[in-house]
């Protein structure tokens, strides 16, 4: 099928674009081509760019290469085709640490993912965590600018549950002398 170049709202040819947002592993998802956001010094130190380093070493060097060779600059991507899936880094950081994404360069990534004829693509929540920009922002500028991909997914991991701020329990212990003990 060949993606759509209508507006995000396609009533006029009837074909749909979904964004499906999920909670759980982004490695569980079933696409074929995964994205996520890399920085361009060619470091996957942090995140979840860690695990698509253990996960796809080959891809790890390659673009750390790219990153050396000053051909990976920020907006733009690096594509790499791994024997399982199609991995799309796509630069929206420039260093590292909280701060350091663009929404600009989230634009310009997903203008260039959304001319690679993708059928779907599943990418975590890209430039909200160790980028530092508000979610809703990046979240606006992807569904304007994958119009053109007919799925995609963004998976966000579960919130963890904080046993600080749970309410404590207090049980009577079965103990003969019937004292208190904590959870």
């Amino acid at each position: 099928m060949r993606p759509c170049t209508h507006s995000p709202c396609c009533s006029s040819c009837g074909c749909s674009h979904d964004i499906v947002y999920r909670n759980g592993d982004l490695f569980s998802s079933a696409s074929p081509a995964l994205g996520h956001g890399v920085n361009t010094l060619g470091g996957m130190g942090a995140g979840i760019a860690v695990e698509f380093r253990q996960r796809w070493p080959t891809m790890y060097d390659a673009y750390a290469e790219a990153c050396q060779s000053d051909c990976l600059r920020p907006g733009g991507i690096f594509v790499y085709q791994a024997p399982d899936r199609l991995i799309v880094n796509m630069a929206i950081q420039q260093g590292v640490g909280r701060g350091s994404a663009r929404l600009e360069w989230v634009r310009e990534v997903a203008r260039q993912v959304s001319q690679l004829g993708l059928e779907t693509l599943a990418l975590p929540r890209i430039a909200a965590g160790l980028g530092g920009l508000a979610w809703d922002d990046v979240a606006a500028v992807l569904e304007a600018e994958l119009a053109a991909v007919p799925s995609v997914e963004v998976w966000a991991l579960p919130a963890r549950v904080d046993r600080r701020s749970q309410p404590r329990v207090w049980r009577r212990s079965s103990c003969p002398r019937g004292s208190t003990s904590r959870p």
